[in-house]
């Protein structure tokens, strides 16, 4: 891995995500940050083979080309599922809320194209850190967070989704609020 010389000690990320890509022996960690040299938000990796020594920071995703939500590029998780790599991440448009998307690459190393140019999440809900769950029938669902500063007791929701994981099928359910948690 040409560039790896970065401890874990002199890492600096936020919301990061690590994921084991078994098939290769490595790490991949994914955060949002900003574009060096330019305005903008995207979503970057780093690569390790021991979960110390860390690769410079790489883009998997810029949101160019007309992406609906170029702001706030937040919390990317990657998952593996039916044979492609998915990023889902919160994003958010000029006066718009945020809201989640799933993002997908053949490799984990993307390059990560939006399924739809469309957030997952329902229309209105300041929504925010997104995971994919498999339920015991091996359905794929979002569970994610609505937004404290919109419904002031912050709630984690689930929604099922499309087989592609471009879209909720149904309405989320609200698993519970914050002010719920032990």
């Amino acid at each position: 891995m040409a560039g790896t010389h970065i401890h874990v000690r002199d890492l600096n990320e936020r919301d990061p995500f690590i994921v084991a890509h078994e098939p290769e022996g490595r790490y991949f960690l994914y955060s949002g940050r900003p574009i060096e040299g330019r305005a903008g938000r995207a979503i970057y990796f780093r690569e390790s083979p021991d979960l110390l020594q860390w690769s410079e920071p790489v883009p998997v995703f810029s949101g160019e080309g007309g992406f609906w939500g170029p702001l706030d590029f937040w919390a990317p998780e990657c998952h593996f599922w039916k044979g492609k790599y998915y990023l889902i991440s919160s994003f958010r448009a000029a006066g718009g809320y945020r809201r989640c998307q799933c993002l997908a690459a053949d490799t984990p190393r993307g390059p990560f194209r939006p399924v739809i140019n469309a957030p997952c999440t329902p229309e209105g809900w300041h929504c925010l850190d997104g995971t994919l769950y498999e339920d015991r029938k091996g359905s794929p669902w979002l569970v994610f967070c609505h937004e404290w500063p919109q419904v002031q007791d912050g709630q984690i929701a689930a929604a099922r989704l499309s087989g592609d994981l471009s879209r909720l099928e149904g309405d989320p359910l609200i698993l519970f609020r914050a002010s719920e948690a032990p």
